[in-house]
Protein backbone atom coordinates (compact mmCIF):
# COMPACT_ATOMS: atom_id res chain seq x y z
CA UNK A 1 0.00 0.00 0.00
CA UNK A 2 1.25 3.47 -0.87
CA UNK A 3 -0.16 5.49 2.01
CA UNK A 4 0.37 9.22 2.40
CA UNK A 5 0.60 11.25 5.57
CA UNK A 6 -1.28 14.53 5.91
CA UNK A 7 0.59 17.39 7.56
CA UNK A 8 -0.98 17.39 11.03
CA UNK A 9 -0.74 21.17 11.45
CA UNK A 10 -2.31 21.73 8.03
CA UNK A 11 -5.72 20.12 8.65
CA UNK A 12 -8.79 22.32 9.12
CA UNK A 13 -12.49 21.55 9.15
CA UNK A 14 -14.36 23.28 6.31
CA UNK A 15 -17.60 25.19 6.87
CA UNK A 16 -19.65 22.11 5.92
CA UNK A 17 -17.61 19.79 8.15
CA UNK A 18 -19.24 18.10 11.14
CA UNK A 19 -17.05 17.24 14.11
CA UNK A 20 -17.24 15.28 17.32
CA UNK A 21 -14.85 14.24 20.06
CA UNK A 22 -13.78 10.95 21.55
CA UNK A 23 -11.28 9.81 24.18
CA UNK A 24 -8.17 8.34 22.54
CA UNK A 25 -7.36 4.75 23.48
CA UNK A 26 -3.95 5.05 21.81
CA UNK A 27 -1.80 7.89 20.47
CA UNK A 28 -3.50 9.51 17.49
CA UNK A 29 -2.00 11.95 15.02
CA UNK A 30 -4.12 14.48 13.16
CA UNK A 31 -4.78 13.13 9.69
CA UNK A 32 -5.22 9.51 10.71
CA UNK A 33 -8.50 7.65 10.29
CA UNK A 34 -9.92 6.74 13.71
CA UNK A 35 -12.57 4.38 15.04
CA UNK A 36 -15.62 5.22 17.12
CA UNK A 37 -13.84 3.46 19.99
CA UNK A 38 -10.87 5.86 19.97
CA UNK A 39 -8.36 3.69 18.13
CA UNK A 40 -6.48 4.27 14.89
CA UNK A 41 -8.26 2.43 12.06
CA UNK A 42 -6.54 -0.74 10.92
CA UNK A 43 -8.25 -2.71 8.14
CA UNK A 44 -6.17 -5.74 9.06
CA UNK A 45 -7.45 -5.81 12.67
CA UNK A 46 -11.07 -6.91 13.11
CA UNK A 47 -11.32 -4.85 16.32
CA UNK A 48 -10.34 -1.57 14.60
CA UNK A 49 -12.70 -1.40 11.64
CA UNK A 50 -15.59 0.84 12.70
CA UNK A 51 -14.41 4.12 11.19
CA UNK A 52 -15.60 7.33 12.82
CA UNK A 53 -13.71 9.86 10.68
CA UNK A 54 -10.38 11.65 10.31
CA UNK A 55 -8.65 13.12 13.36
CA UNK A 56 -8.22 16.90 13.07
CA UNK A 57 -6.25 17.13 16.31
CA UNK A 58 -3.56 14.89 17.73
CA UNK A 59 -4.04 13.20 21.10
CA UNK A 60 -2.13 11.06 23.58
CA UNK A 61 -3.76 8.07 25.28
CA UNK A 62 -6.79 9.20 27.36
CA UNK A 63 -6.78 12.69 25.81
CA UNK A 64 -9.70 14.01 23.79
CA UNK A 65 -9.34 13.95 20.02
CA UNK A 66 -11.48 16.02 17.65
CA UNK A 67 -12.45 14.29 14.42
CA UNK A 68 -14.45 15.15 11.31
CA UNK A 69 -17.08 12.56 10.46
CA UNK A 70 -19.00 14.28 7.67
CA UNK A 71 -18.47 17.16 5.28
CA UNK A 72 -15.06 18.41 4.22
CA UNK A 73 -11.62 18.92 5.65
CA UNK A 74 -9.11 21.30 4.12
CA UNK A 75 -5.52 20.13 3.99
CA UNK A 76 -2.30 22.00 3.28
CA UNK A 77 -0.94 19.04 1.34
CA UNK A 78 -1.42 18.81 -2.42
CA UNK A 79 -3.66 15.88 -3.29
CA UNK A 80 -4.92 14.56 -6.61
CA UNK A 81 -8.48 15.74 -7.22
CA UNK A 82 -11.48 13.44 -7.61
CA UNK A 83 -9.92 10.29 -6.20
CA UNK A 84 -11.42 7.96 -3.61
CA UNK A 85 -9.56 7.91 -0.29
CA UNK A 86 -9.30 4.75 1.80
CA UNK A 87 -7.75 3.93 5.16
CA UNK A 88 -4.67 1.75 5.11
CA UNK A 89 -3.07 0.01 8.12
CA UNK A 90 -2.10 2.43 10.92
CA UNK A 91 -4.92 4.78 9.91
CA UNK A 92 -2.88 6.30 7.10
CA UNK A 93 -4.76 7.46 4.04
CA UNK A 94 -4.21 6.46 0.45
CA UNK A 95 -5.85 6.61 -2.95
CA UNK A 96 -7.94 3.57 -3.80
CA UNK A 97 -6.08 2.93 -7.04
CA UNK A 98 -2.87 2.43 -5.03
CA UNK A 99 -4.35 -0.73 -3.53
CA UNK A 100 -2.61 -3.97 -4.37
CA UNK A 101 -4.11 -7.41 -4.71
CA UNK A 102 -4.69 -8.80 -1.22
CA UNK A 103 -4.85 -5.39 0.51
CA UNK A 104 -7.60 -4.67 3.03
CA UNK A 105 -9.13 -1.19 3.16
CA UNK A 106 -11.93 0.95 4.59
CA UNK A 107 -13.59 3.78 2.62
CA UNK A 108 -12.98 7.28 4.03
CA UNK A 109 -14.20 9.66 1.32
CA UNK A 110 -12.83 11.34 -1.77
CA UNK A 111 -10.89 14.40 -2.84
CA UNK A 112 -12.98 17.15 -4.40
CA UNK A 113 -10.04 19.45 -5.19
CA UNK A 114 -6.28 19.29 -4.64
CA UNK A 115 -6.73 20.53 -1.06
CA UNK A 116 -10.08 19.16 0.12
CA UNK A 117 -11.20 15.71 1.27
CA UNK A 118 -14.95 15.16 1.46
CA UNK A 119 -15.69 12.73 4.26
CA UNK A 120 -17.95 9.92 3.23
CA UNK A 121 -16.97 7.25 5.71
CA UNK A 122 -18.44 3.82 5.34
CA UNK A 123 -18.26 1.27 8.13
CA UNK A 124 -17.71 -1.43 5.56
CA UNK A 125 -15.86 -3.82 7.78
CA UNK A 126 -12.80 -4.65 5.79
CA UNK A 127 -12.73 -5.14 2.09
CA UNK A 128 -10.01 -7.13 0.41
CA UNK A 129 -8.90 -6.33 -3.12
Amino acid sequence: MAAFTLTASGIKVADDGLVSTIRAKEAITAGQAITSDGYVVDPEDSLKLNIAGIAVTSAAIDDTVVYCYDGSIIVSDTLTATRQIVAAPSGQLQYDDDLLSGDYYIIVGYTTTTGVIYMHTEDTGFIKV
